[in-house]
C-alpha cells in the first residue's frame, strides 16, 4: 500500500463509500489525517488502519496487511 492516499483510494481499499469516511472524520469518530494538500486529505497507512478498525474491516483479508 502506498504511504500517501486520497479519500477515493482509501474508500476503494476499505470497500466503503467516501461519504461514510467523511462522516466519521467530520464528526470526530476517527481523527483527521494530519496532512492536507490543496485542501485534500492525505491518508497514511496508520490513518487507513484507524478507519479499518472503526468500520470493523480486516485489512489482511483484503490483502493490505
Amino acid at each position: 500500500m502506498t504511504s500517501s492516499l486520497l479519500l477515493s483510494d482509501v474508500a476503494r481499499i476499505l470497500g466503503v463509500k467516501g461519504y461514510q469516511i467523511n462522516y466519521v472524520l467530520v464528526n470526530g469518530l476517527v481523527p483527521e489525517p494530519r496532512q492536507r494538500i490543496a485542501n485534500k486529505r492525505i491518508f497514511t497507512r496508520k490513518d487507513v488502519e484507524r478507519l479499518a478498525d472503526h468500520f470493523g474491516i480486516n485489512l489482511e483479508e483484503k490483502g493490505y496487511g
